[in-house]
């Protein structure tokens, strides 16, 4: 949903009660863009600007609060200091968090506190400890997910690939060219994770285009590491 978030019955496959919004002041400029659970079981979701693609900036959340009190979205990156809000994903032991900040081309890292949302340095400001910065002419960084040696795994919108950097160091590994130019989200799957799984954008006019695709690569897996045992919103 674009400015609400629900639970799903997967089991029963019914959409269940919502149980957040975006903030009344932002609903009629802004929608909800990637989400994910963290290794805590908390759920960190960003939002993106109507006019993101002229500068307006977006937000970064953490749905805190229930099963017996409301829900609620605490801020955890304001507008000033995010543009778009898009893949997010976390070391092994949670000991950082990666996030796609999508039209300024970066990728940052950030210090993670106890529910797996970016920290605070004393002086108040967001515990950034490494960025890397994608060229515009290989396209602006979408989603991610990350493999079980620490790899970072990253669509590059507009650039037809998905781009594979060195967590320690923020090099370019290599890149894996896809048969659309807009893909939008990477994730491992099937019995071995040993599968991406890979969406894209479906206005373009291209075959392919709104599909789904399947990416095997020797050698390189997915980490249950990075799942949560249990969703835990409080």
């Amino acid at each position: 949903m674009e400015q609400e978030i629900y639970f799903v019955n997967l089991d029963k496959r019914k959409l269940g009660p919502q149980v957040a919004a975006i903030p009344e002041p932002l609903r009629r400029s802004a929608r909800f863009n990637d989400g994910k659970a963290s290794p805590a079981g908390s759920f960190i979701v960003g939002t993106v600007h109507n006019q993101a693609s002229e500068g307006r900036p977006g937000q970064l959340f953490h749905l805190a609060g229930g099963p017996s009190g409301p829900f609620d979205l605490v801020q955890v990156l304001s507008e000033e200091e995010l543009k778009m809000a898009n893949g997010l994903c976390w070391m092994e032991g949670m000991q950082s968090m990666w996030h796609c900040d999508t039209y300024p081309g970066l990728i940052k890292e950030y210090r993670c506190d106890k529910h797996g949302a970016p920290d605070r340095n004393d002086d108040g400001t967001p515990a950034c400890i490494n960025e890397i910065q994608v060229d515009k002419q290989d396209g602006i960084p979408d989603g991610m997910t990350i493999d079980s040696c620490g790899r970072l795994w990253v669509a590059l919108f507009n650039g037809g690939a998905l781009a594979c950097y060195d967590s320690k160091d923020g090099k370019e590994l290599g890149k894996v060219q896809m048969p659309v130019r807009q893909p939008t989200c990477p994730v491992f799957g099937g019995p071995n994770l040993d599968i991406m799984y890979v969406t894209c954008k479906g206005e373009e006019p291209e075959e392919g285009a709104g599909g789904v695709f399947a990416v095997g690569i020797p050698g390189v897996r997915g980490t249950t590491a990075s799942c949560p045992a249990k969703i835990q919103l409080a």
